[in-house]
C-alpha cells in the first residue's frame, strides 16, 4: 500500500530569522575585530622589539674590533686577551639593556662549512667555534647582515620558546664584514599578555553579543509583529472576512503598508457587496473585457429569455407600509432568483417587481422551462405555508433565439444586458400571461418538440394565435402546463 504523505516545511518565525541574522552579524563583527586586534598587536610587538634589538645590535657591533674578533676561531682562543676584551664589551651591553646573559653573542662564517660558528658569548663555559644551525625563516636576515645590512627577524619558535633576533655586521679596520653580532629576546611572556588582552576583548564582545541579541529580538518583534498581523489579516481576507482590525503604528514603510492593506481590504469588501448587484454574465463579460477577449460593442448569442412579473403588486404596495412591501418583494424576488440559478440560468436584472433571466447552452430551453415551472410551484407552496403575500402571483413569458449581449448606456454608467426582438417577445408574452400562467413562443415550442423526454415533465399546449405588439404577423402562443405529478399533488393537498 502506498501512502501519500505531504511534508510541510516547519514554520520559522520572521522575528527569529531577523534575530539570528543580526546576531550572526554581531558575532562576525566580533570575530573580525578580535582577529584584527590580535594581528595588529602581534605585528606591533614584532616591530617594537625588533627595532629595539636592531639598535642594540648595531651599537654593540660598533664597539667590537673586527680584527680581534677574526682571531677567535676555536675553543683555545677562549682564554686570549681578544676574547676577554670583546666579552667585557658584551657584558656592558647586556647589563645596560637588561638582557639575559645567553641572548647576546657573536658569529663567524665558517670558512670550510659555510655555516655560522660561535665567536664570543657570555656563557660560563665558552663554546667558541661551535656551529650554529640557522632557523630557515631567519636565513634571509642573516645573509643580508653578512652583506652589511642589519635587520631583525619576525617571531619564530625553537625548542626554548618564542623569540625575536636582531643581527648587525662586525667590520674590521678595512671596513669588511668579518662577523655578526646577534641579540635575542624571548617574547613568550608578552605573547601570553597579548592573548590575555585578546581573550578579554572577546569576553566583553560576547557580553555585547548577548546584549545585541536581546536588542535584536525586540527590534525583530517590532518589525515582525505588524507583519504577523498583516499575515493574519490576509488569511481572514482569503476566508472572506473583511472585518480587518489593524493598528497603524508609525510613519515608516510598515505603517504605510498597514494603511495600504486596510484600504485594499475595505475596497475588496465594497467590491464583494457590489458583486451582489452585478449579474453573473456581466462579471464574466468584465473578466473577458479585461483580457481583451470581447468587444465593448457586444456579441450575438443564442439564448432563452425569461420574463417574470408579480401580478397586482402595484395595488398591494399602495396600501401597505414600505418596510413590509420591501420585505415581501425581496422574499418573492429571492425565491425566483434562487430557482433560476439552481436551474442553470442567471438573473440579468430586476426591474421593479419584474425579473429578467437568461439561459445559455445547448439545453437552454429545458433549463428555462424548468426554472419557470419551479418558480410557479414555489410560489404556490409559499402561499400555502405562509400566506403573507395576499395571493401575489406571477405571469411568465419565455422566448428564445438570437440576441445581442452588449453594453447599453453612457460613458459613466452602463448596463450589460440582452437586447433584440426575442427579448421584446418574451416581455410581451409575460405581459399577456395571467396569474400563474407561463406563455412561450413558437420557437420554444419547436425546440421542445425535438426533445420528447420533456413532454411529461414540462407539457406544452397551444393557446392560440395572437397579435403581439411590435410584431407584424400573428403568432402561435403556447402555455407551459402543470406536470401531471404536480397536479396530483395539488389535488391531494386539497
Amino acid at each position: 500500500m502506498f501512502l501519500n504523505i505531504e511534508l510541510q516545511r516547519a514554520r520559522f518565525p520572521l522575528a527569529y530569522k531577523i534575530g539570528i541574522l543580526i546576531g550572526a552579524g554581531i558575532a562576525l563583527a566580533i570575530f573580525a575585530v578580535s582577529v584584527f586586534f590580535y594581528h595588529q598587536s602581534y605585528r606591533a610587538l614584532e616591530e617594537q622589539f625588533g627595532l629595539t634589538l636592531k639598535h642594540v645590535a648595531i651599537t654593540a657591533a660598533l664597539g667590537i674590533d673586527g680584527d680581534q674578533h677574526h682571531s677567535l676561531m676555536g675553543q683555545v682562543d677562549a682564554s686570549s686577551p681578544a676574547f676577554r676584551n670583546i666579552r667585557e664589551h658584551l657584558e656592558r651591553v647586556q647589563q645596560a639593556n637588561y638582557l639575559a646573559y645567553d641572548t647576546i653573542y657573536t658569529f663567524h662564517l665558517h670558512p670550510e662549512k659555510h655555516q655560522l660558528a660561535f665567536g664570543v658569548m657570555l656563557h660560563p663555559q665558552p663554546f667558541v667555534g661551535d656551529l650554529y644551525r640557522i632557523p630557515e625563516e631567519n636565513r634571509a636576515i642573516v645573509e643580508r647582515a653578512f652583506h652589511g645590512e642589519p635587520g631583525y627577524t619576525q617571531l619564530y619558535t625553537d625548542e626554548n620558546g618564542r623569540w625575536i633576533s636582531a643581527f648587525a655586521p662586525i667590520r674590521d679596520r678595512a671596513g669588511q664584514v668579518e662577523g655578526l653580532l646577534a641579540v635575542d629576546f624571548r617574547v613568550d611572556r608578552f605573547l601570553a599578555a597579548l592573548r590575555t588582552d585578546t581573550y578579554r576583548i572577546v569576553l566583553f564582545s560576547l557580553l555585547a553579543l548577548v546584549l545585541g541579541l536581546v536588542l535584536a529580538y525586540f527590534l525583530a518583534r517590532r518589525i515582525a509583529g505588524p507583519i504577523e498581523d498583516l499575515n493574519r489579516a490576509a488569511r481572514k481576507l482569503a476566508d472572506g472576512d473583511f472585518d480587518i482590525d489593524l493598528h497603524e503604528n508609525g510613519q515608516d514603510e510598515i505603517g504605510e503598508l498597514t494603511r495600504s492593506f486596510k484600504a485594499m481590504a475595505n475596497s475588496l469588501g465594497e467590491r464583494l457587496i457590489m458583486l451582489k448587484y452585478i449579474p453573473e454574465h456581466t462579471r464574466t463579460m468584465i473578466e473577458r473585457l479585461m483580457k481583451s477577449e470581447v468587444s465593448e460593442a457586444g456579441e450575438r448569442r443564442e439564448v432563452a429569455i425569461l420574463f417574470s412579473d408579480i401580478r397586482g403588486f402595484t395595488a398591494y404596495a399602495a396600501v401597505r407600509e414600505p418596510e413590509l412591501v420591501v420585505k415581501t418583494l425581496n422574499r418573492l424576488l429571492g425565491l425566483q432568483a434562487r430557482a433560476i440559478q439552481e436551474c442553470g440560468g442567471h438573473v440579468d436584472k430586476f426591474v421593479g417587481d419584474e425579473v429578467v433571466a437568461v439561459f445559455e447552452g445547448p439545453d437552454r430551453v429545458q433549463k428555462c422551462l424548468e426554472a419557470a415551472n419551479r418558480i410557479r410551484s414555489e410560489l404556490v407552496r409559499e402561499e400555502s405555508v405562509t400566506p403573507v403575500t395576499d395571493r401575489l402571483e406571477v405571469g411568465i413569458g419565455i422566448s428564445m433565439g438570437s440576441v445581442i449581449l452588449g453594453n447599453i448606456g453612457g460613458e459613466d454608467r452602463r448596463d450589460y444586458t440582452v437586447i433584440g426582438s426575442n427579448v421584446n417577445l418574451a416581455s410581451r408574452l409575460c405581459n399577456a400571461a395571467k396569474n400563474n400562467r407561463i406563455y412561450v413562443s413558437s420557437d420554444v415550442y419547436r425546440a421542445w418538440t425535438k426533445q420528447p423526454e420533456m413532454a411529461d415533465r414540462l407539457p406544452l399546449k397551444l393557446r392560440g394565435r395572437a397579435r403581439i405588439k411590435g410584431f407584424a404577423e400573428p403568432m402561435h402562443v403556447y402555455e407551459l402546463c402543470r406536470p401531471a405529478a404536480e397536479v396530483n399533488q395539488l389535488a391531494d393537498a386539497v
